[in-house]
């Protein structure tokens, strides 16, 4: 019996079904046999402890404590599933809108023009932009998407090209708001560039975002902007924002820039030399001519452009961007500008040739110091940025 009674402690606690049958026993009055004689509980409950039928409380058993240790979390987990998953994919299924910073949209492939051997300029169509609008956010400085590998469930950041066709003001019911261009190069071991190249017209492909990549001052009049490669896509926008923004000087000058574009071979710098109008028309020299001739308010920009390419031995030296940056430093009048800025674009390699390595500080990139061509050179009084 004292064997019986210490391992009585260590039984597994009863289960549920021994729990509900516990309930149905111990809320009938009696026991009914064979012979027709009725005996109470008591009177058939066993003196040993170990198998007597105990009777348990009338009503519903309040929650056990494992019960409670699995729904808790249950709950929990059911509430941020809810708020992570179904409100993005509430506001994604809701009419007009379907372009956003929480989950990947699909969007339409309309268009692929190979503007060289290995770069396409890819159009896709697009529902509304939640949260964003689509004037102030060309006109704010730069912004990029996160685009999609379904089959690696990998992305990549890509930065669209400006309607420069559609002018300064972009309506929610004009063509430009659904239509979206991308210049991608495609990259031996890229795998999303590669996954975008195969893609037929017509296919989806999963968008996220805009995300702001950086804020152009406001006030600013004097930009040089050195890119490399697929670089030149932030150029352009930055070229857009100024032609197109409601541009605030002291005298309402005309805002300047210069672009030093570095490219590897000469379709990447000029198209294709077999190419038709249409193709030529699409690359990132014909879009920033435009630029420079449409006015789009009543400044418009001083705009000019420097190539440099690989295959003809040219590149970018300290000299030239000595060059670009002195006659900027002075206004007609010869008193200094009052906002100018120097920006950094391309892969990290021409980045950290240019301007210097950006580093990594808890999970997030970072200017870091300056190094490279532009810390061999005077730049008083220009802020620099590494995009």
């Amino acid at each position: 019996m004292h064997r019986l009674r210490l391992f009585r402690h260590l039984r597994a606690p009863p289960r549920p079904s021994q729990v509900l049958i516990r309930h149905l026993y111990s809320t009938q009055p009696s026991l009914t046999v064979s012979n027709n004689a009725r005996v109470t509980k008591s009177a058939t409950a066993s003196s040993d402890p170990e198998t007597s039928i105990r009777p348990h409380p009338v009503g519903i058993p309040f929650p056990s404590f494992r019960a409670l240790t699995w729904a808790i979390p249950v709950v929990i987990g059911s509430m941020i599933f809810y708020v992570y998953y179904f409100e993005p994919y509430k506001y994604k299924k809701a009419p007009g809108i379907s372009l956003n910073q929480w989950r990947f949209a699909p969007c339409t492939l309309l268009n692929k023009d190979n503007i060289s051997e290995t770069s396409s300029i890819f159009s896709l169509r697009h529902g509304k932009i939640r949260g964003v609008g689509l004037e102030e956010l060309w006109q704010s400085g730069t912004h990029s998407i996160e685009v999609k590998q379904p089959q690696l469930q990998i992305s990549r950041l890509y930065t669209p090209l400006p309607p420069v066709d559609a002018g300064a003001r972009i309506t929610y019911d004009s063509e430009e708001f659904s239509r979206m261009r991308l210049l991608v190069r495609r990259e031996r071991n890229g795998e999303v560039s590669n996954y975008l190249h195969s893609l037929p017209v017509g296919s989806k492909v999963e968008v996220r975002g805009p995300f702001q990549d950086f804020k152009l001052p406001t006030g600013v009049e004097e930009v040089v902007f050195i890119a490399g490669g697929t670089g030149i896509a932030p150029a352009l926008q930055v070229a857009y924002a100024l032609a197109t923004r409601k541009f605030i000087s002291r005298e309402a000058q005309k805002p300047r820039m210069s672009i030093l574009w570095a490219s590897r071979t000469e379709d990447d710098a000029f198209g294709p030399s077999k190419a038709d109008e249409t193709t030529l028309d699409q690359t990132p020299v014909a879009q920033l001519d435009k630029i420079s001739k449409r006015r789009y308010n009543d400044v418009g920009i001083d705009l000019s452009l420097k190539q440099f390419v690989d295959d003809r031995k040219q590149f970018i030296q300290k000299r030239d961007l000595q060059n670009a940056v002195e006659p900027l430093g002075q206004d007609p009048s010869g008193q200094a500008s009052c906002k100018k800025i120097i920006l950094v674009s391309g892969p990290d390699g021409f980045v950290q040739a240019v301007a210097g390595p950006k580093l990594l500080q808890n999970g997030q990139h970072v200017q870091g110091p300056l190094k490279g061509l532009l810390s061999q050179i005077d730049t008083t009084g220009w802020e620099i940025t590494k995009l």
